[in-house]
């Protein structure tokens, strides 16, 4: 015990006189010497002198970070490197690659074994390096950036038989499910900007109903419309829309076509457009009838619209339509009859409401000399609920003896519309909004042609 005391006491006194010298200290920063000097003596006064400022000298090199601190791809790199080689041994790497290592500051060797996983900018590998050859340390998979060809960058991950990485885990990029021989293939959809889906119930007639029938259609109607950006095509506000609109009428049959089903039909719309608030707007889109009246029928036609507005919302323009097809009929002894949509050429007035909405009347007349008149208006209920209706009405030329009655052709609709976004208000200031509704039977009007 007497022994342990002097050994105590004897390392407190040389601890006393030891002089206060630079210490090394470990940092995660690095190493730095910080160098203090002896406290100074105190003035005459009784205050003490000032202090010598510290000098701190960063070392030349940098401490590689906790293991912890690096991202999970990096330590599960790390862990399945192999052992770094031993003194006096070069690790295996051309001299091109350990160029480029040293151009991106990684040491060591990139690719194999070396210390680039910890240098987040380093993604070159040794293409000498054969995937799996645990000599190199090219197994560590695609999310470490080794793969050579793999495209996934520092930091990015991967699990075992991701198609994306290769396929399955020791399998090279191109030797993935589709194989060497196929080709990748990129598919761009131009963004949608507007979306609006609809439905609601409708009615409507035109010669296409039959030679005998005076009567009408009424059923029900959905569909969608959407519209956008055709930017990429390097001309600048230009958009496209895409339309679709299902119909279903004469719910309980016929008793004309000695039926108890009913009908159906189907509407697309596609094109492009060009659209302002204020200023000169036009487009032309192609609409597609399937029409089941009278067995299945197709039926197109072109529309165009030409218009200007004006700062107060109003707007005048011109709207025609083209027949694109026909179909013929046999009605028996009493030969056959032709059906075709109508060529249309209408003037237009449209106001555009100032909280969003529009309305707007038309006028014209067909091919055939027949007038064509009609209105058609939305209007927003909430940020995301509107209401669309309108009608449509085909002037027969000739209105005695039933004739009149087999000619003219109407419709009329009421659909609640639903603004994807909340945009029921907004959209109607929106530079790509389609410009033409989905065709319906106001729009495409079956005419026929003995």
């Amino acid at each position: 015990m007497r022994r342990l005391m002097h050994a105590l006491f004897g390392l407190l006194a040389a601890s006393s006189t030891m002089p206060a010298t630079a210490q090394l200290q470990w940092q995660s920063t690095g190493v730095q010497q910080v160098s203090h000097t002896a406290p100074a003596p105190r003035a005459a006064s009784g205050k003490p002198a000032a202090k010598a400022p510290t000098v701190v000298r960063q070392a030349s090199a940098v401490a590689p970070p906790a293991a912890a601190n690096r991202p999970a791809p990096v330590r599960q790199a790390v862990a399945a490197m192999p052992p770094a080689p031993r003194s006096g041994s070069a690790p295996r790497v051309d001299a091109s690659v350990q160029a480029a290592c040293a151009t991106c500051g990684c040491a060591g060797g990139c690719g194999c074994g070396g210390s680039y996983y910890e240098e987040p900018g380093c993604a070159v590998v040794d293409p000498s390096c054969a995937y799996g050859d645990p000599g190199c340390g090219c197994e560590l998979g695609c999310g470490c950036g080794v793969e050579p060809g793999c495209g996934l960058t520092y930091g990015e991950t991967c699990g075992c038989g991701d198609v994306g990485c290769g396929g399955t885990c020791g399998m090279g990029c191109g030797d993935g499910v589709c194989g060497d021989d196929c080709v990748p293939v990129v598919l761009c959809l131009p963004p949608i900007r507007e979306l609006t889906l609809f439905a609601g119930v409708q009615a409507f007639k035109n010669p296409l109903d039959g030679p005998n029938r005076d009567r009408g259609n009424f059923g029900f109607t959905e569909g969608v419309n959407v519209g956008g950006s055709m930017s990429f095509l390097g001309v600048p506000g230009v958009g496209y829309q895409l339309g679709y609109r299902s119909t279903q009428n004469q719910l309980h049959g016929d008793d004309d076509l000695n039926t108890d089903s009913g009908h159906t039909q189907q509407f697309f719309t596609g094109g492009l457009f060009h659209r302002k608030p204020v200023g000169l707007q036009y487009g032309v889109v192609y609409d597609l009838l399937q029409d089941e009246r009278q067995g299945s029928m197709d039926f197109g036609q072109l529309r165009g619209l030409i218009s200007v507005t004006n700062p107060c919302g109003h707007e005048i323009g011109f709207q025609f339509a083209s027949k694109m097809n026909e179909n013929t009929v046999a009605l028996g002894t009493a030969g056959t009859v032709t059906y075709h949509a109508t060529n249309q050429y209408l003037f237009f007035y449209r106001k555009h409401g100032c909280q969003g909405g529009e309305v707007r009347f038309f006028g014209g007349f067909d091919d055939d000399s027949k007038g064509i008149v009609g209105f058609d208006a939305s209007i927003p209920l909430t940020d995301r609920w509107s209401l669309a209706t309108g009608f449509t009405y085909v002037i027969p030329e000739e209105d005695g003896a039933g004739i009149g009655a087999q000619e003219e052709a109407w419709n009329l609709g009421t659909s609640l519309v639903w603004h994807y976004g909340k945009r029921a208000k907004q959209s109607y200031s929106g530079q790509y909004r389609p410009l033409f509704d989905v065709a319906d039977n106001g729009s495409l009007i079956i005419d026929d042609r003995p």
